[in-house]
């Protein structure tokens, strides 16, 4: 009897590109070799660069494995090789096949996660974390029981003594003593209730997925939640907001035993990888593990989210009051809607010592409550994990921000894409990688937090990397691949987007994302030209000083030739002194901003106080010499800015002049022409940027603090707003817009930004400094077309001159 033969086997391989664009190659060269190779299309091609890993080829022998390596890295594509499991060459078994009924739902039997987690927090942590938000909540309610019931026990006592009077009172007497305290206790006992009488903030709407429809990702949610050891969410819901939150809704009188609801980023799906997106699910998931941690954080967030809108009025109560003040017809009806609108904002004074409190209070135990479960994703996807998807997430927060503003911030037709998520991930993708080392650097300095009152990223990475966790073995794939038909949903989350934005639009108004990808892909291209051209030096805010051409005018054509040279070579030793300037600029204003706002404050006769301005309390003391040291320091910094910005002007000036073809020179001579307009009106309105800075903080005095004497100055400021940017498109009126077909006028071009109905007539100060900015920034658009423009014209010159390229900064 012969013996069984052991079945042949081999090893096998799966190639996989790991995303990086190995040293020495174009990330262009790259994409297009790949797209080329993949039979891809360009954008396809560089979502396999984005730094996560995706196998492209299954079951490759020893040999052929080699040769796939050789051939991508030889290209400047980063392959790593993975050993599949061991392949058995002989038939399998009929027992080995699953069969599956047909028209039923089908189970999920692949696991996308293996294994088990072998780090827990430990739980006296957990514990402490949830007692602290307890505990905050009860010292903070007791104090505000204590302050209601102090004004119930004097309202009480008040009607007992007007209804049983201890004896003979004088209808003064009665009126001072009896009656005036019970309506004031009745006023301040319906104040300090504010934050519970008003209605809950309305929801934004989601989109929930159904559970026999998208199966994976159902599962892919239930094995993270196992894996934490929480209870699975009841649903799971799509937004267009870049985060993923879980919460917890209780119901009296079974409050432990409520409903988990887990909301995802449809973007983040379109964005990060799988193992990427654990690590915010998990966090989730670890955030709400105990039926206690959910219910403290549920009644905490609520509460909180009650004090906060009382405090900063915007509640109900504020909006509604403001509402009627700003549609009262009457003089006498908008009297009295104005003193109730008055009476609430002083409410919020007297709520707001108590929600400061509480988050004071609670800040600390939540801290620790997203550093526990911070935990629990480490040691589901690795520390060095977690850190990763902390910078992806900013970087898709950045590709965030570039969509809407090809949407909402752009002139002309309003053009809304049909599909959001993917216009966001098309802008994630074309991130350079100098633009991800920068946002990194801004994660890495602690500049970047997933909420407002959480931990900065940086301290939570910090905390993970001191635990030094690894990953448990997980399935690595695109998180769009959990969906089923992600583009369907993709779709109806859009038109829900759109909704809660308030905005009306129809299906046939939606134009194909495609069509915005390109726009934005042309629009990228035209902006590096412009980066590249300008040595780094532009930004849409930036306008160049021309010279005046009777100084160009009688230098022969060798003189301008080495003009220009000239002023090249200039512009490369000015490069770090003018990227210096720029860096520092913000922080300038700011500064001037303050000292400009606390002056003013000053000479209508008022006290400076220095957290109200954000100054010591030296600057206080010695107020007039900082304050002259910052004008002094703003003077000098714009008069620096000033003469390296007419270095750029004058190459721009010359390359234009100096250009080989008439037509093209003749082209460049009116975009010259308006860019010298729009640097004119610009550096008009640019003197009214401290005042227009400072008026929100002039305007809350005189609302919140009754600093009647700052009024006129309020209304000067909001006067010459309206004067200013009118004398700006008057001017502009007579400038042919040579830059954008569908404008006649720069002016009218402007007024394309402007999204709000302006009254001149009755400029109020909030909308003026609203239409103030809208000004400006058609100011810089129109600039950024002009130069996009002439930084083309002014290349092709400098290359038909043969003159010296400027040497780019790193």
């Amino acid at each position: 009897m012969s013996s069984k033969q052991p079945p042949k086997t081999e090893n096998l391989y799966n190639a996989f590109i790991t995303g990086e664009v190995l040293d020495g190659f174009g990330s262009a060269q790259v994409q297009s070799w790949l797209a080329s190779t993949l039979k891809l299309t360009p954008t396809k091609a560089g979502i396999l660069l984005t730094g996560t890993s995706k196998c492209i080829k299954q079951g490759l022998d020893k040999s052929a494995a080699a040769k796939f390596r050789t051939l991508f890295e030889s290209n400047g594509v980063a392959v790593r090789l993975q050993l599949q499991k061991v392949k058995n060459t002989a038939k399998p078994s009929a027992t080995h096949r699953t069969a599956t009924s047909p028209g039923k739902t089908q189970a999920m039997h692949t696991q996308y996660f293996q294994g088990a987690l072998t780090s827990h927090p430990a739980k006296w942590k957990e514990t402490a974390s949830v007692t602290g938000i307890f505990a905050s909540l009860v010292l903070v309610m007791a104090a505000y029981a204590g302050v209601v019931g102090l004004l119930l026990v004097i309202l009480v006592r008040a009607l007992v003594q007007s209804v049983f009077p201890s004896g003979e009172a004088s209808p003064l007497e009665f009126t001072f003593f009896t009656l005036l305290p019970a309506l004031l206790a009745v006023f301040f006992f319906g104040l300090i209730l504010r934050p519970f009488l008003g209605r809950d903030a309305i929801t934004e709407d989601t989109l929930e997925a159904s559970a026999n429809k998208q199966v994976k990702l159902f599962q892919y949610v239930k094995e993270i939640y196992e894996q934490v050891g929480a209870t699975p969410p009841n649903s799971i819901r799509f937004s267009n907001e870049l985060h993923c939150h879980a919460n917890y809704v209780y119901h009296f009188p079974k409050l432990l035993s409520g409903e988990r609801h887990l909301t995802i980023s449809l973007p983040l799906i379109a964005a990060l990888n799988s193992r990427q997106l654990s690590v915010l699910i998990a966090h989730e998931a670890a955030r709400l593990q105990h039926p206690a941690n959910a219910l403290a954080q549920s009644l905490l967030q609520k509460i909180q989210q009650r004090f906060e809108a009382a405090s900063s009025n915007t509640d109900t109560w504020a909006t509604n009051a403001e509402a009627r003040e700003q549609s009262a017809e009457s003089f006498i009806k908008h009297f009295f809607a104005a003193g109730a609108h008055r009476l609430i904002i002083f409410s919020s004074l007297l709520v707001k010592p108590f929600s400061r409190v509480l988050a004071l209070l609670s800040n600390r135990a939540s801290h620790a409550l997203v550093f526990t479960a911070d935990h629990y994703s480490a040691a589901l996807a690795g520390s060095r994990r977690l850190s990763d998807t902390f910078v992806q997430m900013h970087c898709a927060t950045h590709a965030l921000h570039q969509a809407n503003e090809k949407i909402f911030s752009r002139i002309g037709e309003r053009k809304l894409p049909d599909n959001f998520p993917a216009l966001v991930q098309h802008f994630y993708v074309a991130i350079e990688n100098k633009q991800v080392k920068s946002l990194a650097d801004e994660v890495n300095r602690g500049e970047t937090r997933r909420h407002h009152d959480s931990p900065t990223d940086r301290e939570r990475i910090i905390r993970v990397e001191d635990l030094e966790l690894s990953a448990i073995e997980s399935q690595l794939l695109p998180a769009s691949a959990l969906l089923e038909n992600a583009n369907a949903v993709y779709l109806k989350a859009t038109h829900m987007y759109y909704q809660n934005q308030e905005l009306d639009f129809s299906d046939a108004e939606l134009v194909d994302v495609r069509e915005l990808t390109s726009l934005a892909q042309k629009d990228q291209l035209r902006d590096q030209l412009s980066s590249d051209y300008f040595n780094r030096w532009f930004t849409p805010q930036v306008f160049w000083r021309l010279p005046t051409p009777s100084t160009i005018k009688p230098l022969n054509h060798s003189e301008r030739i080495a003009l220009l040279n000239e002023n090249i070579a200039r512009i490369r030793h000015a490069t770090p002194d003018f990227m210096r300037l720029i860096n520092s600029e913000l922080a300038l204003v700011e500064q001037r901003v303050h000292f400009s706002a606390a002056n003013e404050v000053r000479k209508a006769g008022y006290k400076i106080v220095a957290q109200d301005f954000g100054l010591t309390e030296q600057q206080v003391e010695l107020f007039q010499q900082f304050n002259e040291k910052t004008k002094i320091s703003h003077q000098g910094f714009k008069s620096r800015f000033m003469k390296l910005n007419e270095l750029m002007g004058t190459r721009l000036f010359l390359a234009t002049a100096l250009h080989p073809d008439a037509n093209r020179r003749k082209v460049g001579l009116m975009l010259l022409q308006a860019l010298a307009g729009l640097t004119s009106q610009n550096t008009k309105l640019q003197t009214l940027r401290i005042r227009v800075g400072y008026l929100p903080l002039l305007m809350a005095r005189v609302s919140e603090r009754k600093e009647e004497n700052l009024e006129p100055r309020v209304l000067r400021v909001t006067k010459d707003i309206n004067e200013f940017c009118q004398s700006v498109l008057h001017t502009l009126e007579s400038h042919t817009c040579g830059f954008h077909q569908d404008y006649d006028t720069i002016a009218a071009f402007i007024r394309a930004h402007v999204k709000q109905e302006f009254n001149h007539q009755e400029a109020q100060p909030l909308e003026s400094i609203g239409y103030y900015y809208e000004i400006c920034h058609g100011l810089s658009e129109a600039n950024r077309m002009v130069n996009s423009q002439l930084a083309l014209i002014a290349r092709d010159s400098e290359q038909a001159n043969k003159i010296t390229p400027v040497k780019l900064t790193a």
